[in-house]
């Protein structure tokens, strides 16, 4: 789907798809794929993917509730808090309210240890603002060239990253699905954020483990660019599927049309060369163009 606001053309193109997977008897995954004017002046599009985690329904109530209260609190944002240069701020501030929601709700029996990964991204002119916890994942598609944007919190990417364990050790170990950070968890959680300078004809995927555990990161690549966004989502959540199915499985695909400020009203300008550093880890065309941030919140 796409939208345009009066007087400017709209950012993004954009799709969703969520499934419960062939073995789950529910769906814990919960989304939003949100454009103009569903979203604040200046704000080009909201994308987020939560998995959520508890017995007795406690996890699909635990990932609605944390996009639910995002959605909700960054519709309550001033316009000028979108802005390229301030929407990283204010997603991390809507996750760290989505956080304090989840540990509040949590004080019953019914959904005593809920929890819910979070990765959510806005798109502000040339800027994709993200916020990330947990193992959902967040990737940009350059000019054929997938970038992982975001860290899984998990148990087996932290021994990898200390060298304890290969990259294969982790894809079949025990641990591989044990989460080091999660919504609700505590009264605050640290919030991986980063600002990414985007292009027109970018791609940005958002997905839950559940699609990058069956599926492989060549195959992503290949739908995303041979796609357009909701295709692109439903085949992706058909490709895991296909493969198993092992758990739930969603996918949220944005094609970036414009990188103009979604607001005929709006004077401010950005120069994203300014103000992103690099971002190592990615290959020659992604390198400089991402920002990470660490917060706790």
């Amino acid at each position: 789907m796409t939208a345009t606001r009066k007087g400017t053309a709209a950012q993004l193109a954009i799709g969703s798809m969520t499934h419960q997977g062939r073995v789950r008897t529910s769906n814990e995954d919960a989304t939003a794929a949100l454009l103009p004017p569903n979203i604040p002046n200046g704000c080009g599009g909201l994308m987020i993917v939560c998995d959520g985690m508890g017995g007795h329904q406690a996890g699909d109530y635990a990932s609605n509730l944390a996009v639910n209260t995002v959605v909700s609190h960054l519709r309550n944002t001033p316009a000028d808090a979108l802005s390229p240069g301030r929407a990283a701020e204010s997603l991390h501030a809507a996750a760290e309210a989505a956080n304090a929601k989840v540990f509040g709700d949590s004080g019953t029996i019914e959904r005593a240890g809920m929890g819910s990964t979070l990765t959510a991204a806005i798109i502000s002119g040339p800027v994709l603002a993200l916020a990330h916890v947990g193992d959902s994942r967040a990737y940009l598609l350059r000019d054929g060239e997938l970038a992982l944007l975001t860290t899984d919190h998990t148990w087996v990417a932290d021994r990898v990253l200390k060298g304890a364990l290969s990259r294969e050790e982790a894809e079949s170990h025990s641990k591989r699905n044990v989460l080091l950070r999660a919504l609700g968890a505590g009264e605050s959680v640290e919030i991986d954020s980063a600002m990414v300078q985007i292009q027109v004809g970018d791609v940005i995927l958002l997905s839950s483990d559940g699609l990058h555990g069956p599926v492989s990161g060549a195959d992503i690549a290949s739908v995303l660019g041979a796609l357009p966004p909701q295709q692109a989502a439903a085949e992706l959540v058909e490709r895991a599927n296909a493969a198993g199915g092992p758990d739930n499985v969603t996918a949220v695909v944005a094609h970036v049309l414009s990188t103009e400020i979604n607001d005929p009203n709006s004077d401010t300008e950005t120069d994203p060369g300014a103000t992103l550093a690099d971002g190592g880890g990615f290959g020659p065309r992604l390198a400089s163009a991402v920002r990470r941030l660490s917060h706790r919140g």
